[in-house]
């Protein structure tokens, strides 16, 4: 998701909650709930480092710039793998004084002290390169790379391309029913305030045609993106098809379940 978190409607906030719900049927399947915070810095105290009090809270982005992570203060080339682009990662005592919190935390997991760790908190899609996806990267296999094979020395994982963090992820397949809801992720919105979206399902026949044959694609939807400040959502179709099936010649024809039209 591409969110931002809003302030509720004519009050002044320094902590707000929002929320990214989906559901089937009325069954909940994920409900995940951030806690967002107006700037704050480390400062001195008689115990060490604490945070200052926050700042009223603007229109904020939901994005892992604002989330714990980033690099080490003391040592640049020490950096949070699950988050490059956060912030109070590895803070000592002695660097903290003036460093910035992380705006973005899960509602139950706070940073309270400098050196601390937590977990990144976001709804955006995680790059190949982070963690926990890196880790699922298998070995090279330099030979088969360079001659244009399969270019790992293992199979892939089965969740080897999912994008979205953990705990934004469902094995349930993806059928009528399903709704997604939002809470603090609009403007001038009532605190708590939800709202609630129905997704169509309008499953593409698509098939690839050569010469004399047609092969169809199963096609299964496994992604839905969410853009709020566009006001708009995407649901993403994918389907595969043996490579020995398609020829420099083939055409990918897209139809409507129910519908006249073809691409």
């Amino acid at each position: 998701g591409n969110f931002t978190a809003y302030p509720p409607k004519g009050k002044t906030a320094r902590v707000i909650e929002v929320e990214l719900g989906l559901a089937a049927n009325d069954t909940q399947i994920i409900k995940k709930r951030l806690r967002l915070t107006g700037e704050r810095k480390w400062r001195r105290s008689l115990l060490g480092p604490v945070a200052t009090d926050p700042s009223p809270i603007t229109p904020t982005a939901v994005c892992y710039s604002r989330a714990f992570g980033g690099k080490a203060h003391h040592d640049q080339n020490v950096y949070s793998l699950g988050n490059p682009i956060g912030v109070g990662f590895k803070l000592k005592n002695k660097h903290a004084v003036g460093q910035l919190l992380p705006a973005i935390e899960y509602a139950n997991e706070v940073l309270r002290k400098p050196s601390h760790q937590v977990s990144v908190a976001g709804f955006s899609a995680i790059p190949s390169h982070w963690s926990p996806r890196i880790e699922l990267m298998p070995e090279i296999d330099e030979q088969a790379l360079m001659a244009g094979k399969y270019p790992f020395k293992t199979s892939l994982a089965s969740n080897f391309y999912n994008t979205a963090p953990a705990d934004q992820q469902t094995k349930q397949l993806f059928t009528k029913g399903w709704a997604f809801s939002l809470t603090g992720l609009y403007p001038l919105q009532e605190y708590g305030q939800q709202q609630t979206v129905e997704l169509p399902v309008l499953k593409p026949i698509v098939q690839v045609v050569n010469t004399l044959t047609r092969h169809d694609i199963d096609m299964h939807c496994d992604t839905l993106v969410i853009d709020s400040d566009a006001q708009c959502f995407s649901l993403l179709w994918r389907g595969h098809i043996n490579s020995d099936n398609v020829a420099s010649s083939s055409n990918i024809i897209v139809a409507e379940q129910g519908g006249n039209d073809a691409v």
